[in-house]
């Protein structure tokens, strides 16, 4: 029977290259690498997240800023007693009429409901044809949900000029951007005396 072999205990003994403690320690921290890493990248998502819902809150906050100063502009303008009140009358009896609400030093407010939205692709304009027969593109505008529309023009810029002295108000549907000049049947329209 061949000896039986035992291993060496003595101090010529070879030993591992590397203790097991240092294995399990570089375990450990490559395991807590790997989980902060983890860590980091889900609090880079959740960060990103953030960002774009604040994103989405500000440009919502925006949006209600912007609806609540147009309504505050049209009180303005239809409470003013100088203001005049206009009927745009449709060119079809199946049309609700659009009331204009004018006031030369205050600008245009525009009211209506049960508008039909327009074709796909574009978009209702207003134009203002001031008092020595130039027509100018005062708006584009998009009915509401419902068919709701509420436009004001303040008296400043493009239809400032057109806005003193209108001789007439008109509404017409157009290619999504506007036009230039109407390129189809005036839909609504009102002429001031």
């Amino acid at each position: 029977m061949p000896p039986e072999r035992t291993s060496p205990s003595g101090p010529d003994s070879p030993r591992s290259p590397i203790p097991s403690w240092i294995s399990v320690a570089a375990a450990v921290l490559i395991l807590f690498a790997a989980y902060t890493a983890f860590q980091v990248w889900r609090s880079g998502r959740e960060v990103a997240d953030l960002a774009r819902r604040v994103q989405r809150e500000q440009a919502r906050r925006r949006a209600l800023e912007a609806q609540r100063q147009r309504y505050e502009d049209a009180l303005r303008i239809i409470a003013d007693p100088v203001t005049r009140k206009i009927e745009l009358r449709p060119a079809s009896s199946a049309l609700p009429v659009v009331a204009a609400y004018w006031n030369p030093q205050l600008g245009l407010a525009l009211a209506g409901s049960g508008l039909p939205p327009p074709a796909a692709g574009n978009t209702l304009e207003l134009w203002i044809q001031s008092g020595e027969g130039n027509l100018v593109g005062a708006a584009i505008f998009q009915p509401g949900a419902r068919g709701q529309i509420l436009v004001v023009v303040p008296p400043a810029g493009a239809a400032g000029s057109a806005l003193r002295i209108p001789k007439r108000f008109s509404i017409s549907e157009e290619p999504t951007g506007g036009s230039a000049f109407p390129t189809s049947t005036l839909t609504w329209t009102a002429r001031l005396p």
